[in-house]
């Protein structure tokens, strides 16, 4: 359920033949909760890339993100030259008083798209950062053959997180500290 704080649903469908989603972005949150629990989808097949400084799929106290992209389709997160600071499947950065799971799980091996992601900064995947509600964290990226992922520089390294739980919260009452869980698979044939 949803813990009595109500809910949101949100879908963002880019795959019409022919449409053009035009974007320069600051946070793209796919599934953002804060108290409630929200499910946000994003269905998309563009060829430009989604230029933004952060990407999340499933974000806060019961965030839960979905992204559908069709085979023979095209998600691109950035780019060479203009990658996104932040990736976070995931990523429970809220106080609120919920215990609402956060959960994104991204499959390519599915369909198959094209998917590349250019990331400078920070890969999270299945990441708590927050106390409070006793709440779990699940996230996974699984490649698939058509993915390329690339994090970081060899001059300017980043960070990958699998996995994080950050909730030392010793004085909410819960000490329930919650759990993150995180997957990366890229073991699919290239």
């Amino acid at each position: 359920g949803d813990d009595g704080y109500g809910s949101a649903t949100g879908l963002l469908d880019a795959t019409a033949p022919g449409s053009v989603f035009s974007h320069e972005l600051n946070d793209l949150s796919i599934g953002h909760g804060i108290s409630g629990t929200a499910t946000g989808t994003l269905r998309w097949d563009q060829p430009a890339a989604i230029l933004a400084d952060t990407v999340h799929f499933g974000r806060g106290k019961g965030g839960r993100g979905i992204l559908e992209v069709p085979a023979g389709g095209t998600l691109r997160l950035g780019t060479a030259s203009e990658p996104l600071s932040s990736l976070r499947l995931a990523y429970d950065d809220s106080d609120g008083g919920s215990s609402a799971a956060t959960n994104a799980h991204l499959d390519f091996t599915t369909t198959d798209p094209v998917f590349e992601a250019h990331v400078s900064t920070e890969l999270s995947i299945g990441r708590r950062t927050r106390g409070e509600g006793n709440a779990s964290a699940s996230g996974s990226l699984i490649l698939g053959s058509n993915s390329t992922v690339v994090v970081g520089t060899k001059g300017i390294p980043a960070m990958v997180h699998v996995g994080f739980n950050q909730d030392n919260n010793l004085t909410s009452g819960d000490d329930g500290y919650g759990s993150a869980t995180g997957l990366l698979d890229a073991t699919a044939p290239g």
